[in-house]
Formats: C-alpha cells, structure tokens, sequence
C-alpha cells in the first residue's frame, strides 16, 4: 500500500470513522507492528483539531504471555495511565 494510501485512510478513521472534534483527546491503541500507520493515523487526529493523542501499544507475544501467566484478569494492567471509571482526569493530567 502506497503511503499516499495510508494517509487518506488515516484521515478517514480520524474525521468518520472517530470524528474527532476540535479540542477532543483521542486514544489509540495499536500494534507495534503498525506503527508507521498508527503515526499517520495520530497526525490525522491532531489535524483534525484533536488536543491530545495518546497512544497505547501492544506487542502480541507479550499479550498471549500475559493470558497464559496471569492468575486473574486485569483490565488495562499494562496503562497506569487509566484511572477509574468514573474519575474525571483525562490521560494525560493522569500521569505521575
């Protein structure tokens, strides 16, 4: 796929598929084998009025360890950055 491609679906995803709005925060959560898409995909949202993108990565090896070796499942155990349900902080004034 040429990167001229690449670009157009990431504005795609960023205007229609997420309709990202001035000022929104936007999460991303990707593969790290996708990241040259997943920067397309960031730039787009930042373009389209996005205030703040963070990106979660995942890489699939350490994923299936994670299932195969945690005694109980833990939603988000590998962001810090998330807090509770309800809190009322955005990822990054969540940060330490």
């Amino acid at each position: 796929m040429t990167k001229a491609l690449m670009k157009k679906y990431a504005r795609l995803i960023a205007r229609v598929g997420a309709n990202v709005q001035k000022g929104q925060g936007v999460m991303l959560y990707a593969e790290t084998a996708q990241a040259p898409f997943a920067a397309l995909v960031a730039e787009a949202c930042y373009k389209a009025g996005a205030k703040w993108v963070e990106v979660n990565w995942s890489y699939q090896p350490l994923t299936k360890l994670d299932y195969r070796y945690q005694k109980s499942w833990r939603p988000f155990a590998a962001s810090p950055n998330i807090k509770k349900k309800n809190s009322k902080c955005t990822p990054p004034s969540c940060r330490a």
